[in-house]
């Protein structure tokens, strides 16, 4: 009897080292998911995690992203909370996923990132102006297009992947934010 249940003991110990390892081998050791800030919805969620539009958190943190097609490395600035030394959500975990998932050249000019502007056509703030908004490509995706040309389901679903939303699903391929319902 003791012999059966040492051996159970022994099979669940290999199950759980199994499940472990195979969770080590899916996570690169880079792709820490360090502090991800709560996901906020609407205006009101997204200044109670990040704060109001426009400030220097917003703007904090900065990247270096090449452009495939022209080689210009764009500088995109984003919020303090996504990156550096306060979380590993935007750098490394998304931008090593494109550039160790062989996306890079997949991602062209036009990179931008905090802007402190209102939406186009609105009275409120873009999520460009909190810092949470990322677009890639936007020199071959319009505004208004819901068939994305250059920025694949792959790069889409890294995004995705680390709790952005992707502007797909409203016309605006080329966006990713950090936010819902706004």
């Amino acid at each position: 009897m003791l012999k059966k249940v040492g051996t159970v003991v022994i099979l669940a110990i290999t199950t759980v080292l199994s499940a472990s390892a195979t969770r080590a081998l899916a996570e690169p050791a880079w792709d820490q998911h360090y502090n991800y800030p709560p996901h906020p919805t609407g205006r009101t969620g997204i200044e109670k995690v990040f704060g109001k539009p426009c400030t220097l958190n917003a703007r904090l943190n900065s990247l270096g992203w090449r452009a495939a097609d022209d080689g210009k490395t764009y500088i995109i600035r984003y919020h303090k909370r996504l990156g550096g030394t306060d979380s590993s959500n935007l750098h490394p975990d998304v931008r090593m996923h494109h550039y160790m998932g062989d996306l890079d050249p997949q991602v062209r000019r036009g990179i931008w990132g905090y802007n402190c502007r209102k939406k186009r056509g609105g009275s409120e703030y873009s999520t460009h102006a909190y810092g949470i908004a990322v677009d890639i490509n936007s020199a071959y995706e319009h505004l208004g297009h819901y068939h994305c040309h250059t920025v694949t389901t792959a790069i889409g679903k890294v995004w995705q992947g680390h709790g952005w939303r992707w502007g797909n699903t409203w016309g605006d391929c080329m966006h990713f934010q950090y936010a819902s319902g706004y």
